[in-house]
């Protein structure tokens, strides 16, 4: 018959000991409102080894507000937004942003939200790296997803896929339609 026990109670002294020792990925409570740019004193930020990451998400909601122009008149936007987001700051300066978002809501023809709605959605992500760190205007962001949808229209009013930047410039892979038969086709919903 083998003797078991001894062995366990090693085991079970060799993880007690290492359940008290200082981890070697410890993190400590960073004040949001000293970072550039400051956060709102509520968020949450750590500082992980050489920076500090920032939980920034919430949930946003318009109402009745100038969305667009379309061929039949000023758009407007009744929505709510779900952001889930991450912040990363080096020496107390932003250099990345990274965003999940999804939008639901309807547009309308009427400042007051009366009449004819149609539902629209964007459900995207992107990427944000700041070339100057600090500077949010610097953000240079990749954004994939659905960016626009009209389930009514189909694909006549959409965007979906991956915007790169090119420069100055971006690059789109994925389907952009803005098509004058779907603006039309809006208008046919939104018009009384």
């Amino acid at each position: 018959m083998r003797r078991t026990r001894p062995i366990l109670v090693v085991i079970a002294l060799a993880i007690g000991a290492l359940g008290g020792a200082p981890g070697a990925s410890a993190r400590s409570f960073v004040d949001p409102t000293t970072l550039t740019p400051p956060l709102k004193p509520f968020r949450v930020c750590w500082q992980l080894g050489p920076e500090v990451q920032c939980d920034t998400g919430g949930t946003a909601s318009i109402e009745n507000e100038p969305a667009d122009d379309s061929p039949c008149g000023q758009i407007y936007e009744t929505s709510t937004e779900v952001s889930n987001s991450t912040r990363w700051y080096r020496d107390g300066l932003i250099v990345r942003r990274k965003v999940e978002e999804s939008v639901r809501g309807t547009w309308s023809l009427s400042p007051t939200g009366d009449g004819p709605t149609v539902v629209f959605m964007r459900n995207m992500s992107w990427d944000e790296h700041f070339t100057i760190p600090g500077d949010l205007t610097s953000g240079v962001a990749s954004t994939r997803g659905s960016v626009l949808r009209v389930p009514s229209l189909g694909s006549d009013v959409h965007e979906s896929g991956l915007i790169v930047p090119n420069g100055d410039d971006e690059i789109h892979h994925g389907r952009i339609s803005y098509t004058d038969e779907g603006f039309a086709r809006l208008c046919a919903l939104l018009v009384p």
